[in-house]
């Protein structure tokens, strides 16, 4: 291991939202209070490195370079796709994109970050952060997972690619740096996953190999951590999915894997909205599709993709938000009448723009399901808007949401911390 310091299409990137890291913790599975932490600050000047322009054809231009102050002088827009993690105690955010000088529909471009970022206590005043603490490379999209020695950060993409390279961010609270420590990389390269962690082994389901064209995929992997090793695994047996959501919960007799929701993209075909509920028992290494994911006692199923959720005491999963999808069906279906000419295309791109603009944001609701009963219920409502494209972290005794997305292409900086 070497140790050193310190348009997919136009709607496909632009509510490209997911659930990007483990969903692991132990707090309560109700009611949460809410508080909030200080949000994350602006890039330092001179931040990030390269400079690159995809031709995208008469889209926007997608560049991957940091930038002074996220965009605007000294504004924070906030990160989608971001690392989320904890490290010696410490709160870590790091890369993701935005979209930081407009929007893109009026002709932003999407760019990725490097910048790294730590809150070393929950009654700390401000973020740290310094030019020069970056990662590898611009990244968002992949998946994060805290152990004792750091935080793993596995896969993601930035414009161009999707990435198979994983390594450990690790915090030293003592000097007030961090070390990244580069590890075994993924078989294939991945993007738009979701995993978790059940015991010394990671692992990982679903995501995109590719950013052009992309597919999702059934993909199935283990990280062995003390071996540094990956092993591929027999592919999911559900649909294909970018956007799940996974969490490692105890089904009552042990601690199993469960896949939750996200959509299923193929190239050329209209998104498939999942709300599909799976579980993955190590013992006997079988999978069993379980009640879907729902509001109202299972009346009505649910696509959640993109809400966070961490695992909870009494054999519960908790959900936060989430995307249900449904404008994302009409902005699709707008998307290929506007491809025309005429006043039909012209008022599907009208409406189009309507919708993205006037967008209500994602669900509110926090939904909670027991793994013993095999049963979904809504136990709350968040009192902010709904951030997708993040990590539900536990810390400190409380759960962590920070920045992330909260409607197609808008982020915030905001940071929230429930108990």
């Amino acid at each position: 291991m070497k140790r050193t310091s310190d348009w997919i299409g136009f709607l496909g990137s632009l509510i490209a939202v997911c659930c990007l890291a483990s969903c692991e913790g132990d707090q309560p599975g109700s009611a949460y209070e809410w508080s909030e932490l200080p949000p994350l600050p602006p890039i330092p000047v001179g931040g990030g490195s390269v400079t690159l322009e995809v031709d995208a054809g008469d889209l926007p231009p997608v560049i991957l370079a940091p930038i002074a102050g996220g965009g605007h002088g000294d504004v924070q827009p906030g990160l989608a796709g971001p690392v989320v993690g904890s490290s010696n105690g410490a709160l870590i955010v790091a890369g993701g994109a935005n979209f930081p000088e407009a929007m893109p529909w009026d002709g932003g471009a999407k760019k990725w970050h490097e910048q790294v970022y730590v809150l070393s206590d929950a009654d700390a005043d401000a973020w740290i952060t310094r030019k020069g603490w970056w990662l590898p490379r611009p990244v968002a999209y992949g998946v994060s997972i805290s152990t004792e020695e750091g935080v793993i950060c596995i896969g993601g993409c930035d414009a161009e690619k999707c990435h198979a390279e994983i390594y450990r961010l690790e915090w030293d609270p003592a000097e007030e740096k961090f070390f990244t420590v580069e590890l075994a990389a993924m078989p294939v390269p991945l993007a738009f996953m979701a995993g978790a962690k059940i015991g010394n082994t990671v692992f990982v389901i679903g995501g995109q190999r590719t950013m052009q064209d992309a597919a999702a995929t059934t993909d199935f992997l283990a990280y062995d951590i003390a071996a540094d090793s990956w092993t591929e695994l027999p592919p999911f047996p559900g649909s294909p999915r970018v956007l799940p959501l996974v969490a490692a919960q105890s089904d009552g007799s042990e601690e199993c894997l469960y896949v939750i929701s996200g959509r299923d993209v193929q190239p050329g075909q209209t998104t498939k909205l999942l709300s599909d509920t799976w579980k993955y028992a190590l013992s006997t290494k079988t999978w069993t599709e379980l009640a879907p994911v729902s509001a109202d006692e299972g009346k009505t199923e649910r696509c959640v993709m993109a809400g966070t959720c961490v695992a909870t005491v009494e054999d519960r999963i908790t959900v936060f938000g989430g995307a249900d999808g449904k404008l994302l069906l009409e902005l699709e279906r707008l998307g290929k009448l506007s491809t025309g000419e005429g006043d039909e295309a012209k008022a599907a791109a009208a409406k189009s723009r309507e919708i993205l603009t006037d967008h209500p944001g994602f669900s509110r609701d926090i939904l909670s399901y027991d793994t013993v009963a095999d049963r979904w219920t809504m136990i709350g409502e968040l009192p902010f808007g709904s951030q997708v494209t993040t990590t539900a972290l536990p810390w400190r005794g409380g759960v962590v949401i920070p920045s992330g997305e909260i409607q197609p292409g808008v982020r915030t900086p905001k940071v929230w911390f429930g108990q």
